[in-house]
């Protein structure tokens, strides 16, 4: 697995024409319904500072506390975004596609411990080949992409989504003693709620992922 040089940064501190545009066949051209695009998969433009970029990825919730705050998966990015899908202002032509979302199956190693809840140390790959270890805490399997976990950084507390069995398989990812575990998850957790409260009072900003864009 490869780790690029940014981790999850401000939207607004990188130029957005780093995606490139995507060629799904669109459901309909009228605005969604807000009730009915869980699961869905969307495209939009997104407009700030007169530079205007399209992105397209999959709606997987929509926050009780804040109903306006949807958490979208986009293509090519590792970050779960929190954004206000029908207020934002730079959010505009947002599309229902009539695509299948990818959730490929997962092989569980035999007698392999549930990721749920566990710390681990998850290993990534530079472009020089050397290995960066992160600890982190897997916190639950991802809603509709249900083959995918939530998981997040000691070194970057924001909500990550990755496939872990395959990495856990390649040796990349290793299940922490339960004492490092009980010394690690105050911080993890109390890092994760503080970010996306912060994120929620600025309006559903996004992160821009440290991976590579499409």
């Amino acid at each position: 697995m490869v780790m690029p040089f940014f981790v999850c940064e401000n939207i607004q501190n990188h130029v957005l024409f780093i995606r490139k545009r995507s060629s799904g066949e669109l459901s309909d051209v009228v605005t969604p319904d807000p009730n009915s695009i869980l699961g869905l998969r969307i495209q939009h433009n997104w407009r700030e500072k007169g530079n205007q970029s399209k992105w397209k990825g999959t709606v997987l919730d929509r926050l009780s506390v804040n109903p306006s705050l949807f958490m979208v998966k986009y293509d090519g990015f590792d970050c779960v975004y929190g954004i206000e899908l029908f207020k934002d202002e730079r959010v505009s032509n947002l599309q229902v596609l009539s695509e299948n979302i990818v959730n490929n199956k997962i092989k569980i190693p035999a007698g392999a411990e549930e990721l749920v809840g566990k710390a681990v140390e998850h290993l990534f790959e530079k472009e020089d080949g050397e290995k960066n270890e992160w600890r982190g805490m897997v916190l639950s399997r991802a809603p509709v992409m249900t083959n995918w976990y939530y998981i997040t950084y000691e070194k970057d507390p924001v909500l990550y989504m990755y496939q872990l069995w395959d990495d856990y398989a390649d040796g990349d990812l290793r299940i922490l003693p339960e004492a490092v575990k009980r010394c690690w998850e105050y911080y993890a957790f109390g890092m994760l709620y503080w970010s996306w409260n912060w994120e929620s009072r600025q309006g559903g900003r996004k992160h821009e992922s440290n991976h590579d864009s499409l």
